[in-house]
């Protein structure tokens, strides 16, 4: 289960909560910001929510600055390759949305 900061920055959507909380652990983990490694960490132990480190100047900038290598990234793809990625990622979410039916079946099935 995530807490309530994950589900609010994932719309409420527990796959994308759980795909947000597996990315913030990569970037903690292996990130090549120090900045950004801090502040996944930091959010991951629950010192601090995502809203107030994307609000701050120091992790702030970190996160700005990879925004826009993302952004200059895929704006330099062409239709077709944005519509690939587009696909992967909506297949990644929907995979994710499985593995959770799946836990919540088996729990329910636990319980019976």
């Amino acid at each position: 289960m995530y807490d309530a900061d994950f589900l609010d920055a994932a719309g409420g959507d527990r796959a994308r909560a759980r795909i947000l909380h597996g990315l913030l652990q990569q970037v903690a983990r292996h990130g090549t910001d120090e900045r950004l490694r801090e502040m996944a960490g930091e959010v991951l132990k629950g010192t601090v929510s995502l809203a107030d480190a994307a609000a701050s100047s120091y992790y702030g900038e970190a996160i700005r600055q990879q925004a826009t290598g993302f952004a200059d990234w895929y704006h330099g793809l062409s239709e077709t390759e944005r519509g690939e990625q587009e696909r992967a990622a909506a297949a990644a979410v929907a995979a994710v949305r499985e593995e959770i039916d799946r836990e919540a079946a088996a729990a329910r099935h636990t319980r019976e």
